[in-house]
């Protein structure tokens, strides 16, 4: 086993290109409900499209179609365009990424640097080769350790590791996975700060021809803060697909967050599909069920630009409205 560190320095700078971004994104809010949890919330005529919005947007923190539009690259930024909120789909290939171009395939046994990437404060960063071959592979982990760590005005605190799970690149495709976990990592900057904290398994798979991207996410509990907007996602499951015209994402799991006044669980009943690189960056198709206290729920389908909610709130399986929206207008005040 040998600990060391691969072009520390270039390694912690990618990280924090990517963390300096988040700071900037705006917050918000398996079985046959999508998660062992016991949904708490209440739901209501009054306030289903907010439960709804907010099961939209806890997906989002996990994949965005701007997700899809990096997946053909296997590149990933939060700052495109259509990124409206933190992802941490592109946060982990982001990670995986720097990590890989970094090393370069190589792992050095040059001692891990402690000073000198801080104008303030100081950052730990180090790398072990489990089995000592000198280059990436199953069972390697990167850690990284922030106290009060100030680089160009960014603030970050707390401690990240990533320990490989399954590494494979050549013959036109690459596949790399890897557990995240997350401890009172935080990001301050212009008055934003941007916490997380738990752990996660992440897997992306990309090939050349065709071109074709599968992502895959899955945890029992992890926490995104954007300043004092709270949201746990636990028990979530998150597999996406994505090629050069189009994207689909199913996914499942429960969320608590600040203000929901409870826990909902939410499922994909028919994955979302959208397209790549047109239109506002939402699905077009799909359907999502989300389920409150009493097997009361709310369902979104979409078709098109239409959004429809309907909702069944006394959980006998009829729905005693239904609306259609926008997704603009459904997830503009979430």
């Amino acid at each position: 086993m040998v600990t060391g560190s691969f072009g520390s320095r270039k390694l912690v700078a990618g990280i924090l290109s990517v963390l300096f971004t988040l700071s900037g994104c705006g917050g918000g809010g398996g079985s046959s409900t999508g998660s062992g949890t016991t949904p708490t919330a209440t739901i209501t005529q009054e306030n289903a499209a907010t439960l709804a919005a907010t099961a939209i947007v806890g997906s989002e923190a996990v994949y965005t179609s701007s997700s899809a539009g990096n997946d053909t690259t296997a590149k990933a930024t939060v700052s495109n365009a259509n990124t409206r909120r933190f992802n941490l789909a592109d946060f982990s290939r982001m990670m995986l990424g720097e990590i890989e171009h970094s090393a370069g395939g190589q792992v050095s046994g040059k001692a891990a640097p402690k000073t000198g990437v801080c104008s303030s404060g100081s950052a730990d960063v180090g790398y072990t080769d489990t089995d000592g071959n000198g280059q990436q592979s199953i069972g390697d982990t990167f850690t990284a350790t922030f106290i009060s760590c100030n680089i160009e005005g960014a603030v970050i605190n707390g401690s990240m590791s990533i320990t490989l799970t399954n590494v494979s690149i050549g013959g036109g495709s690459s596949s790399m996975s890897a557990t995240i976990n997350l401890s009172s990592f935080t990001v301050s900057e212009g008055g934003n700060t941007v916490s997380m904290n738990g752990g996660y398994s992440f897997s992306s798979t990309v090939s050349l021809s065709p071109m074709q991207a599968t992502i895959h996410l899955s945890s029992s509990s992890l926490t995104v803060a954007v300043n004092s907007t709270s949201t746990t996602l636990s028990d979530f499951s998150m597999t996406a697909t994505v090629n050069n015209s189009s994207y689909s994402y199913q996914t499942s799991g429960a969320i608590s967050s600040t203000g929901l006044g409870g826990i909902i669980v939410f499922q994909t009943t028919t994955p979302f599909v959208g397209p790549v690189g047109s239109g506002d960056g939402f699905p077009t198709s799909g359907s999502l069920k989300v389920t409150g206290a009493n097997n009361a729920s709310v369902t979104i389908t979409v078709s098109g630009t239409v959004v429809n909610v309907a909702a069944d709130i006394n959980g006998d399986g009829t729905n005693d409205f239904s609306t259609n929206t926008t997704w603009d207008a459904l997830t503009s005040g979430v």
